[in-house]
């Protein structure tokens, strides 16, 4: 008896539960994407601020077309890494925080990512007529860098958003899972 139950167990067999159950298949591989976007991100967000500082202040007074464009490209650098700071100080110290302060950091962080967001399109918004223009009147290596690093980080604020979605989607659907498992 106890070695048809034992055969069972190594098979796979019905009526025994495994404990090293493994995630679906296309949620490791979308653990892994979001994994490896992260990762990218991260690695983006130390060089991209201080890229934005540098240029807007080396170009401070070169755009006679748009005059704020230079400053609020460095104050959106500034924004960028107080925000990247922040987020890699809780990442690492919310396990250490009791719950309170946890929430009131998760809350802060939040408001300075909405406020990057806001910064961020407004910027673009002062890149558009002059990067558009038909002579502009910018150095050209300001506005090439400034438009291409605005375009790539809404493009990874987007991808961020979805991993997030869905990475929250499967975490969801495992932890309703495990659930099931402890009540049966």
């Amino acid at each position: 008896m106890a070695d048809s139950t034992a055969q069972k167990a190594e098979e796979g067999g019905a009526g025994v539960e495994s404990t090293n159950a493994k995630p679906p298949l296309p949620a490791r591989i979308i653990a892994l994407l979001c994994g490896t976007a992260v990762l990218a991100l991260l690695i983006i967000f130390q060089v991209i601020p201080i890229a934005l500082i540098v240029i807007g202040a080396i170009y401070q007074e070169d755009c006679s077309a748009n005059h704020a464009l230079p400053k609020w490209v460095t104050y959106y650098g500034i924004i960028l890494l107080i925000v990247f700071i922040v987020t890699i100080f809780l990442r690492i110290s919310a396990s250490r925080l009791n719950q309170e302060v946890t929430k009131l950091a998760f809350i802060i962080d939040f408001v300075l990512q909405i406020v990057a967001a806001v910064v961020h399109f407004y910027v673009f918004t002062l890149l558009w007529p002059v990067f558009f223009a038909e002579e502009p009147k910018c150095d050209s290596l300001f506005l090439w860098f400034t438009f291409i690093v605005l375009t790539l980080l809404t493009i990874l604020g987007a991808l961020k958003i979805c991993c997030g979605f869905f990475a929250f989607k499967e975490y969801d659907a495992y932890v309703k899972e495990e659930e099931k498992k402890e009540n049966n």
